[in-house]
């Protein structure tokens, strides 16, 4: 793994620091699209490969209108500042063991201890702010993401657009995503953000003491929200 990703994770775990150094060093794309600044209006943030890609795109499809969404950079400062400042923020989470085969299949150069490291890290923040964020499973968000929207509405009294999940949007957002991978993930199997057949997910799993406190902060998580 890049010593520049490493170094993105360990000050994203504070906004104070992160925040105002992403603004120089990171790339102007990521830094208009997906930084949160006071423009913010919507934070939508998970561990990678937690159906990130698939909310910002279903969420984005159904509105009237352009909602500035801070997105996709994997670290907590998004939902740390957000919490502070009354930004409605929708926490993605998916159990452990999926979401890091799926991080790895995406990138074999991480370490899977690191990998499981930053998940509890990731969401022993957000368990710290829980009470000022929506936080969703990623089963719930790929199969009924509606009624993630309709309770993002309820919890921060937003009026946003729900999508009817039939098949012709979940099509219209895979096509989507697609596009997405060939601009940005330049068109790799392992790179696209919805299910795919062969992408080689099936990798074993190092036996970590981490795991236990992984699975303790994931059910906690759900829990929290029931």
């Amino acid at each position: 793994m890049r010593l520049k990703t490493k170094l993105k994770h360990v000050l994203g775990r504070n906004p104070t620091i992160f925040v105002p150094a992403y603004r120089v060093f990171g790339s102007r794309h990521a830094v208009n699209e997906a930084l949160v600044s006071s423009d913010t209006q919507l934070v939508i943030e998970g561990y990678p490969r937690s159906a990130n890609t698939f909310a910002v795109i279903a969420f984005a499809l159904a509105q009237d209108r352009r909602v500035e969404i801070a997105h996709h950079l994997h670290v907590e400062s998004q939902i740390i500042y957000a919490a502070k400042r009354h930004i409605p923020a929708l926490v993605l989470i998916r159990n452990p063991a999926d979401a890091i085969r799926s991080f790895l299949a995406r990138d074999p150069s991480i370490e899977q201890e690191w990998a499981i490291r930053r998940y509890v890290q990731f969401y022993n923040a957000v368990w710290r702010v829980r009470d000022r964020v929506l936080v969703a499973d990623f089963s719930r968000v790929t199969n009924d993401f509606g009624s993630v929207v309709h309770a993002l509405n309820r919890k921060f009294d937003t009026d946003y657009t729900a999508p009817v999940m039939d098949q012709e949007y979940r099509e219209l957002g895979f096509k989507t995503i697609d596009n997405v991978n060939q601009n940005l993930g330049s068109g790799l199997l392992a790179h696209v953000s919805r299910p795919v057949a062969g992408r080689g997910e099936n990798i074993t799993l190092i036996d970590s003491s981490r795991w236990a406190k992984a699975e303790r902060i994931y059910k906690a998580l759900l829990q929290s929200t029931d």
